[in-house]
């Protein structure tokens, strides 16, 4: 017998399937633990990277407060937002010299982009140095924290762990972890 002939023998042709089946079965078990693996090993700001950079329309959840918006950027411990109203920074991630922990806020996909996203705009990389930023612009911003039940609005002084606001009422004093949210304030 030629190796023509083996090729074309029915017995060896149906085990040959059996085994490509077989294998493809296999690559595909361990794509699938691969993928899991991936996966479990992701933060949330590897997901949020995903989401700027796919364009999806994001939900943010802070504070009691909703925003709407693609993400523009992701800090190392928070993100902004390009909402209707204007950008805003939701913190994602707790530091108090101790550790990391993770913000109460949760991001939900609203709308998933058919186009667009992006590698993200340039920006402050904590929400401190985007409040340093706000500060020395020297134009009021509205604050939100899970420690209060509205949102204050004021001038921003930046202290070493806590932001100070000065608005019509008294001066507001926040520990800096406890900032969920911040944005421009309007008119």
């Amino acid at each position: 017998m030629n190796d023509d002939t083996l090729y074309r023998h029915p017995d060896l042709a149906l085990a040959g399937a059996a085994m490509r089946a077989e294998w493809r079965d296999e690559e595909e078990e361990w794509m699938r633990a691969a993928a899991q693996h991936w996966a479990h090993g992701r933060s949330v700001h590897d997901v949020a990277r995903d989401l700027m950079h796919r364009g999806d329309t994001v939900e943010a959840v802070a504070a009691g407060r909703v925003f709407t918006g693609p993400i523009d950027f992701v800090g190392d411990d928070f993100v902004e937002l390009r909402t209707a109203n204007g950008r805003v920074d939701v913190r994602t991630l707790l530091a108090d010299g101790r550790g990391e922990t993770m913000a109460p806020v949760v991001l939900r996909v609203v709308e998933k982009a058919r186009s667009g996203g992006h590698r993200g705009v340039p920006g402050a990389p904590t929400l401190r140095a985007r409040l340093l930023e706000r500060e020395a612009s020297a134009r009021p911003a509205v604050l939100g924290s899970v420690l209060l039940p509205d949102e204050i609005r004021g001038h921003v002084g930046v202290g070493r762990d806590h932001v100070t606001v000065r608005g019509d009422g008294p001066d507001t004093v926040v520990p800096l972890t406890w900032v969920s949210w911040v944005t421009a304030a309007r008119g």
